[in-house]
C-alpha cells in the first residue's frame, strides 16, 4: 500500500511538472484520489466475493 501511495505522489508530481501547476498540491491530489479509488476497488471486490459473484 505505501508503495501504491508513493507511486501516485510521484505520477502527481511529474504531471504538475507538464501541466505547470503547483507540484505539491498535484502529488496530493493525485494520491487522495488514486488511494480513495484503490479503497473503493477493493471495498467493492471484496463485497462480489462475499456475495459469491465470480
Amino acid at each position: 500500500m505505501i508503495v501504491t501511495l508513493l507511486a501516485l505522489a510521484v505520477f502527481g508530481a511529474v504531471k504538475a511538472r507538464f501541466t505547470g501547476v503547483n507540484v505539491m498540491g498535484s502529488a496530493l491530489q493525485t494520491t487522495l484520489v488514486g488511494g480513495l479509488a484503490a479503497g473503493a476497488a477493493f471495498l467493492i471486490a471484496r463485497a462480489v466475493a462475499d456475495l459469491g459473484v465470480g
